[in-house]
């Protein structure tokens, strides 16, 4: 694809953008990348037939020779903005069929971009915002939401510059004199002191946010100190019940000791899992979790996942089965061969967390003789689809938006006395972001729940070999 732009009589002439603006938009970017942990964060000033004026941040993280590598993919990348008028955000250009395509070479072999179009009020443009990365990155709600608000805000100062250049112009023109250019000097100077205040209020901003990164910074050392420090006795004290429990080294005399044994076993078990849900959700909000992808196979993720909860499963006598879509249907291949399900480009720890949770939850919350369900599809988009569903005690329409959120659980789940701290449903909503993909979750209250995995087309990998014919 041949790099182009907007032809040049698109482009709105205008005087140069003032030095402190300019000096606004650089701590900008600055922060941006901070907060983002990125190496590029970038506001593009296109102008007539000529390379485009770039203010990038200054971190440590960015180089010359980083910059020069990227160069060309960058270009790309904001032309296809201007030619759509649209935001353009890629997690992994590389998995991206038109833009694996239409890369010029050589492209690095990820690109992730996130950028949006600038423009004057009169909806001309102006250039872009844009940040991106050499690796894969899908961003949090909440910091696609910090990207956006950054993009409003240029939008807003170059609202405040086209005004400003309005007065300047009504004053020079002839027939402005006297009272009416007093008046029109006194209109610029309050839109100039409008733009400082929000230069101050927005740098406040900026403080509060790195005051709050720093503040969530120390949590997770906290956090992961306090975790090491409960780990080491917890391991010993789960360690040493369990020998007790087995009489490992002889019968104990007593049946109670035994009891107990397996009290104290079921309760460090217990106290392990908290400590590690906690621990996840600090590293979940600080952004420390990096995936770690590889082509999976959900059958055999799900198989190995459904063997860990049979137990207790058998034990409550439920019904619990596994179903593959493409199997029910009898897919083949053209030879004739049953199709295994697609392969998933994931990291498989974190699916397993995600369906260990989900199946452990089904488990804990379905009364004696209920019915689990584990099932595998593709969507017509080619999305894939893992549900898990069961015929528990359900979830209350009022309580469904809050068993999403961390430390929340449903009121009738309280009332019946389950343990458990509220963030199972929300790490597996962040792993499923993390991934790319959300989470749908439907319930009735003693009907049971179903909780939908959405993946995104583009982490649908082709089958693994077919099956031999049984």
């Amino acid at each position: 694809m041949e790099n182009h732009h907007i032809k040049s009589d698109t482009f709105r002439k205008s005087a140069p953008i003032p030095a402190q603006i300019k000096h606004k938009w650089q701590e900008m970017v600055d922060v941006t990348a901070e907060i983002l942990q990125i190496p590029f964060c970038l506001i593009s000033e296109e102008r007539d037939g000529i390379e485009p004026h770039i203010i990038r941040n200054k971190t440590s993280a960015t180089t010359n020779a980083l910059w020069e590598e990227v160069q060309q993919p960058y270009k790309e990348f904001i032309s296809h903005v201007f030619d759509s008028g649209q935001s353009l955000i890629l997690d992994d250009s590389s998995k991206d069929p038109f833009w694996t395509k239409n890369l010029p070479a050589p492209a690095p072999d990820v690109m992730s971009y996130n950028g949006h179009l600038l423009h004057w009020p009169d909806g001309k443009p102006f250039g872009t915002f844009s940040v991106f990365d050499r690796r894969a990155r899908t961003y949090t709600p909440l910091q696609q939401q910090l990207i956006e608000s950054f993009r409003d805000s240029l939008n807003k100062d170059l609202q405040i510059i086209h005004q400003t250049e309005e007065l300047a112009e009504q004053t020079n023109a002839a027939g402005v004199c006297g009272e009416e250019r007093l008046l029109a000097e006194r209109e610029s100077h309050d839109l100039y002191r409008q733009l400082e205040f929000r230069v101050a209020i927005e740098k406040e901003l900026e403080k509060a946010v790195e005051q709050e990164r720093f503040a969530s910074r120390s949590k997770s050392d906290f956090l992961a100190t306090m975790s090491h420090e409960l780990r080491t006795p917890l391991n010993s004290i789960i360690g040493f019940s369990e020998l007790i429990h087995n009489e490992a080294f002889g019968p104990l005399g007593k049946k109670c000791y035994r009891d107990y044994a397996a009290d104290i076993l079921a309760a460090g078990q217990h106290l392990l899992a908290v400590i590690n849900d906690v621990l996840d959700v600090s590293k979940l909000e600080t952004g420390e979790i990096e995936l770690r992808e590889t082509e999976c196979d959900i059958q055999a993720l799900s198989a190995s996942c459904m063997k860990m909860v049979t137990a207790r499963a058998v034990e409550k006598q439920l019904e619990i089965s596994d179903i593959t879509e493409s199997q029910r249907n009898s897919a083949r291949s053209d030879n004739g061969e049953a199709v295994r399900f697609p392969l998933l480009y994931a990291d498989p720890i974190r699916i397993k967390q995600i369906l260990i949770n989900l199946l452990g939850n089904a488990v804990k919350f379905t009364p004696r003789q209920g019915k689990i369900t584990l099932k595998r599809y593709l969507t017509a988009r080619d999305q894939m689809v893992i549900e898990v569903a069961d015929t528990g005690i359900g979830i209350s329409p009022e309580d469904l938006p809050r068993v999403l959120e961390p430390f929340k659980q449903a009121k009738n789940i309280l009332t019946r006395e389950h343990e458990g701290t509220g963030l199972g449903l929300h790490i597996v909503k962040s792993m499923m972001e993390l991934h790319g993909g959300n989470v749908e979750l439907f319930s009735q209250l003693q009907k049971g729940t179903t909780v939908r995995l959405i993946f995104p087309a583009k982490r649908v990998l082709a089958p693994v070999k077919p099956l031999e014919p049984r």
